[in-house]
């Protein structure tokens, strides 16, 4: 990435659109967004074929944690900075960020769909629905401790997320300076031929 003295190129640069073609280089939010649409079509579609959803919803994680990351200009960030960008920036209900951090868990350190939350021992099983386009309640409670989760809505939560962010980002200068400075040491991507 062409880092400048401008936190608002590297704003625009950070966020831009992934291109439908090959990519070379760019920010890892744009490699991340250019491999989700091989699992889940492109950001602007809703419903249809959903590629591998594990590995698209670990995907989709991750993308909210470098968003968390870009929004509290911090590289090592806690559960605790996830779930204030989940509910602050994306706009969650508490209830629904927690569950979604304990499904990360789940996916992110055994691949699996169950957990157990380490403070208070509670069980979390989840199943993933394929099903819709996007307008499900993103977690739905089917027993206590059973979770389904709208794959479709997970996807529509991160691409609006990744929209408030840069917004957000944009109209407070402090926070816009803590970004560029993470940008930074995240560093970019390249991919030589």
């Amino acid at each position: 990435m062409q880092f400048t003295n401008n936190p608002r190129a590297d704003l625009r640069r950070t966020f831009r659109k992934p291109p439908d073609g090959r990519i070379r280089r760019g920010s890892l939010l744009v490699f991340l967004r250019h491999d989700l649409k091989s699992l889940y079509g492109p950001e602007d579609s809703f419903g249809g074929h959903f590629s591998m959803p594990l590995l698209a919803a670990l995907g989709i994680f991750s993308g909210f944690e470098l968003l968390s990351k870009y929004w509290c200009g911090k590289t090592h960030i806690g559960q605790k900075d996830v779930v204030e960008f989940l509910t602050v920036v994306a706009g969650l209900s508490t209830s629904d960020a927690d569950t979604l951090i304990q499904l990360r868990n789940s996916l992110a350190h055994g691949y699996t769909l169950g957990t157990q939350r380490r403070d208070d021992d509670r069980p979390y099983s989840f199943s993933l629905d394929t099903a819709g386009t996007g307008q499900a309640p993103i977690v739905r409670c089917l027993a206590p401790h059973s979770y389904v989760v709208n794959m479709w809505s997970l996807k529509r939560h991160f691409i609006e997320a990744t929209g408030r962010c840069r917004a957000a980002l944009a109209q407070d200068g402090v926070r816009l300076g803590n970004f560029q400075v993470c940008v930074r040491n995240l560093g970019e991507v390249a991919v030589r031929a």
